[in-house]
């Protein structure tokens, strides 16, 4: 019998891993990182990593988010692979220094293909640190103060940013932050980054298991409990979907034609008119608005009795990115 991958705690490998990528970037509803850098970080990864509840957490332990920044491109150049880790480092000792205690849990910031695998990548270059079964936000967002654990007014700092390191020296910079909101350490941090060569590391959150702990009154609305399970589950039903090859052929099949922007003329406008696609810049960020991309069937299709005429859009699908 499978084990529950919502209600209990157990090693992930890396098959494991491979369904939580493809899970998070359907909830992610786009930004989270690229998939192809989350398969990538995935290669990476080469012991089990445990996936624990936090009501299972040990309340005296220390937990801290981690996760990746910055520019998309970047990141599928190649960067950002030693950035989350060195923030781990930089938080760590300070928290050490501090407290006298080490790290044991990771949190994911996000939902997202790289994102969330992220603290599987960091944990499985450590020892004793496990990965907690929930995330602050459902999907992937675009600041660090669209997350609960901001809602529920818990302090995001101490916090490190940390670049990559060199692969020289395998030196890297990095930064404290103290005292400061969710909403201005996301200006200062896209601030550092841009220095940092568009992309970097993350560590934040710092708080003990007994902050987490779903059980204890005060924690229910901090995190979305076993969103990485749920993941696990969603990803693994994409992964071993049968038809998938059935349905690639048959719409490779169409003559379609993807549109970015709407046709200025009926019958392709549509009710409600999102954000074309754009793209500026903020800092050095990428920023891409939402879109809608119409599928525009250019032949008729008849199947199971259903006609699909010209000009019918097949599917809408709204990115964020």
């Amino acid at each position: 019998m499978k084990p529950d991958y919502i209600h209990d705690s157990f090693p992930m490998n890396r098959q494991d891993l491979m369904n939580v990528i493809y899970g998070a970037c359907f909830f992610a509803s786009g930004g989270g990182g690229p998939i192809e850098m989350g398969l990538e970080f995935l290669e990476k990864i080469q012991q089990d990593v445990y996936l624990i509840n936090t009501d299972k957490l040990d309340d005296n332990k220390k937990a801290i988010a981690v996760a990746d920044m910055g520019s998309p491109n970047a990141v599928r150049q190649g960067l950002g692979y030693t950035a989350p880790i060195n923030a781990f480092e930089v938080l760590q000792h300070h928290i050490e220094e501090k407290e006298g205690k080490r790290v044991s849990y990771l949190l994911p910031m996000e939902l997202g293909a790289l994102n969330t695998l992220i603290p599987f990548y960091v944990a499985s270059q450590l020892e004793n640190v496990s990965v907690i079964n929930a995330g602050p936000c459902g999907r992937s967002v675009p600041q660090l103060d669209m997350t609960l654990l901001n809602v529920a007014n818990v302090p995001i700092c101490p916090a490190a940013i940390a670049s990559d390191a060199d692969p020289n020296t395998r030196d890297y910079r990095s930064r404290m932050f103290f005292d400061v909101d969710a909403t201005t350490l996301e200006d200062e941090a896209r601030n550092l980054i841009n220095t940092y060569g568009q992309v970097g590391g993350i560590g934040c959150y710092p708080m003990a298991g007994a902050d987490l702990n779903r059980l204890k009154p005060g924690n229910e609305h901090k995190l979305i409990q076993g969103s990485i399970g749920l993941a696990w589950n969603i990803g693994q039903q994409i992964l071993k979907y049968e038809g998938l090859d059935k349905l690639s052929m048959l719409l490779a099949s169409f003559s379609c034609e993807l549109r970015f922007d709407y046709p200025k003329s009926p019958p392709f406008r549509p009710r409600r008119r999102p954000a074309s696609l754009r793209q500026t810049q903020d800092g050095n960020f990428k920023v891409r608005k939402m879109f809608s991309a119409y599928v525009i069937a250019q032949v008729r299709y008849n199947h199971q009795g259903e006609s699909c005429r010209r000009g019918t859009p097949l599917r809408s699908l709204v990115y964020f990115a």
